[in-house]
């Protein structure tokens, strides 16, 4: 899961991005929503997260414009508003502005991380594929999850898990997953099996048989 926190306050945005990271997520800081709306890869930019913390200070216009611009590009972001403002006006406008959650100071950063995870859950529902045991696969977040703890997994191991997935109960050919992986990149005869037990230690009991001589297949 990638996160991307909007906050002025130097020291929390640290806290936060520490916190997070220990636990497994990808996460990115801006410091100021204008500079934001104003950069010019806002929607490249944008479009790669998966919960967006918005924090809002004494300035709110921005934040919410952000969330607009954010409902404008159709992006799939679960956008969180973290507010020291305690007005019922504000909270309306973001609600009315289709935001997944509004919470006001104080608050810890293990409340956030179980926001987040609800938020995610919620949007995975559709889209959820159950593997093994408590563990699922998002097709959409191209992303594992046991209850609601995110299994960081590798970009290749990710990728490998996505063609087993999407050729499940199917013998997937050891050159096939090579060619969509690595492309035209040379790699260790064993490279491929290293990565599958990898992913085996990550995602317990994952029924993915090995086929000697010829691929593997995942078994669901």
């Amino acid at each position: 899961m990638k996160i991307l926190i909007i906050n002025s306050e130097k020291k929390f945005t640290m806290d936060f991005k520490n916190y997070f990271l220990k636990k497994g997520f990808l996460v990115d800081s801006y410091k100021k929503c204008d500079k934001l709306l104003n950069s010019v890869n806002f929607n490249h930019f944008i479009a790669q997260y998966d919960v967006i913390f918005l924090s809002i200070e004494q300035n709110n216009s921005y934040a919410l414009e952000v969330l607009d611009h954010i409902n404008v590009l159709g992006v799939h972001a679960s956008v969180i508003f973290l507010s020291y403002i305690d007005s019922i006006e504000i909270m309306s406008k973001a609600f009315a502005r289709y935001c997944e959650d509004y919470i006001l100071y104080p608050f810890s950063l293990k409340e956030l991380e179980l926001r987040a995870m609800k938020a995610v859950r919620k949007k995975m529902k559709s889209d959820e594929i159950d593997l093994v045991g408590d563990y699922s696969y998002s097709l959409s977040q191209n992303s594992v999850f046991k209850e609601e703890k995110y299994i960081r997994l590798t970009k290749t191991e990710q990728s490998i898990l996505y063609l087993l997935i999407i050729n499940q109960n199917k013998i997937v050919s050891h050159e096939k997953i090579v060619n969509f992986v690595w492309k035209e990149k040379e790699i260790l005869q064993n490279t491929l099996s290293v990565h599958i037990k990898n992913i085996k230690k990550k995602i317990i009991n994952i029924p993915i048989d090995s086929i000697k001589g010829v691929g593997y297949s995942l078994r669901l």
